[in-house]
């Protein structure tokens, strides 16, 4: 069985929508018509000819013009309490205004003629209404009939008994009323089709997100309870390489214990990957020595340098505060992260780490982290690649360095998520820089300090 509930909640939406957008369109189209009677009434000699007339054909599309744009301009409020009120008043202006028109123009037909100065100003008025409210209205086709019919259909029944040249007239106005009627419904279905369609695509963007969520939330889960056996299994494998050993089983424990062990930073970055996904990253504060840490962290990575024949250095500039607050562990892990690629792209040369302050407050400091190398280098087209997940520069990369590509996803999004941001340069053949620049809090200490500094050149002034 269809679902009615659901289908009627879908066509509550759509009747909502299509007034919400007659209001927005509509509200253009009054302040042109209001010019319009402004102009037909001083361009006519109506004062002199249809004494009656004129104030009643006034008085009927002002007040019909403006109690429509009450009706706009309140939509919000009136809407929301009766809505089938609001349409129906709606629907009586388009009626009353409409009117007011035709009938002056069938009145003008009567007493000039077809060839007076007033009735040819009537239909021209009466012809760019009819065109004008094509675009305002299509959204329900219900408002540009009682808009368009009362408009044109008086003045097509006075023309067709009149005749003589008002059968000419009449047929104009019969096929213009033919075409906007016609155009009417055509631009009405493409407006329902585009607001199922629009439906549709919101719909999808909510499974899609919904369905992004749970997978991010299916890896951080999964990524975690893998990471608890792979620990145990590193950690045995320890043990044993801690017992008496054939050489040959020392080296096949050895080979088993680093293949855990890079399976294990391999769960770490889908880890940290679906955590960043889920937007479940929380940032630790907490006091730390930003020298200290930049530097030991470079030191895990000299055997690995050494190993490969390259030389490693590290410059932490002296105006760096000895002490910060921050989450140390994830500078450290944007930093193992930067090195392990440097090195990992580095076949001869060296690798370089800066560590300089690029601004300081009274209350915090912006550090600027560079880590240079002289390896491989990145081609200017792929560089804006690189730090999307599971991207390398070339995919051949993967095969011959491996890796899984979330690297520098991960490294980005920590930055970003520190109220950093992160850059790079590079060359093919001789190179690449990743810099990045993070701001970190000062501790108490350190901001009394950092504030005696500022205001001290004004409260203790050189003397002249």
């Amino acid at each position: 069985m269809p679902d009615i509930t659901g289908e009627s909640a879908q066509r509550a939406d759509l009747s909502l929508q299509q007034d919400a957008d007659i209001g927005r369109r509509s509200l253009a189209g009054i302040w042109a018509g209001l010019g319009l009677v402004q102009f037909a009434l001083l361009a006519g000699t109506y004062s002199s000819v249809h004494l009656l007339a004129l104030p009643l054909f006034a008085a009927t599309t002002m007040s019909a013009y403006l109690l429509r744009l009450f009706l706009i301009l309140r939509k919000d409020h009136i809407y929301q309490r009766n809505p089938r009120a609001w349409r129906l008043t709606f629907c009586a202006t388009l009626i009353c205004f409409s009117s007011a028109w035709g009938l002056l123009s069938c009145y003008s037909y009567i007493s000039s003629g077809f060839s007076d100065w007033n009735s040819l100003l009537l239909t021209f008025c009466v012809l760019s209404i009819s065109f004008g409210a094509i675009v305002s209205l299509t959204p329900r086709p219900l408002y540009l009939y009682c808009h368009v019919l009362p408009l044109l259909v008086p003045p097509i029944a006075v023309d067709l008994w009149l005749g003589g040249n008002g059968y000419g007239l009449a047929l104009i106005n019969l096929v213009c009323l033919t075409f906007l009627l016609m155009q009417g419904r055509q631009l009405s279905a493409q407006y329902r089709m585009a607001s199922e369609d629009r439906r549709l695509l919101e719909s999808a963007k909510k499974m899609a997100e919904a369905a992004n969520e749970a997978k991010g939330h299916f890896l951080a889960n999964i990524s975690h309870e893998l990471r608890t056996p792979m620990n145990g299994i590193i950690g045995m494998t320890e043990l044993a390489l801690e017992t008496q050993l054939s050489a040959e089983q020392r080296d096949l424990l050895e080979t088993s214990r680093d293949s855990a062990i890079s399976l294990l930073h391999l769960l770490n970055d889908v880890l940290d990957f679906s955590k960043m996904g889920a937007n479940s990253v929380q940032l630790d504060r907490a006091t730390f020595d930003l020298a200290r840490l930049v530097s030991e962290t470079t030191g895990v990575f000299e055997l690995p340098a050494k190993e490969k024949g390259l030389s490693l250095d590290c410059e932490i500039s002296a105006e760096i505060p000895p002490a910060v607050t921050g989450d140390s562990a994830r500078l450290r892990q944007i930093l193992v992260n930067l090195l392990g690629n440097a090195i990992k792209f580095t076949p001869a040369g060296g690798v370089r780490v800066d560590a300089a302050l690029e601004s300081k407050g009274s209350r915090e400091v912006q550090i600027r982290f560079a880590v240079t190398d002289t390896g491989i280098g990145i081609p200017q087209e792929k560089q804006s690649v690189i730090f999307q997940p599971f991207a390398q520069a070339d995919g051949s990369m993967t095969r011959k360095y491996g890796g899984t590509g979330l690297g520098l996803s991960i490294a980005m999004s920590l930055v970003e998520l520190m109220d950093g941001r992160m850059w790079m340069s590079s060359e093919p053949g001789k190179g690449s820089a990743f810099h990045f620049s993070v701001p970190f809090r000062l501790p108490e200490a350190e901001e009394d300090r950092a504030v005696h500094e500022l205001v001290g050149g004004v409260s203790n002034p050189a003397p002249v």
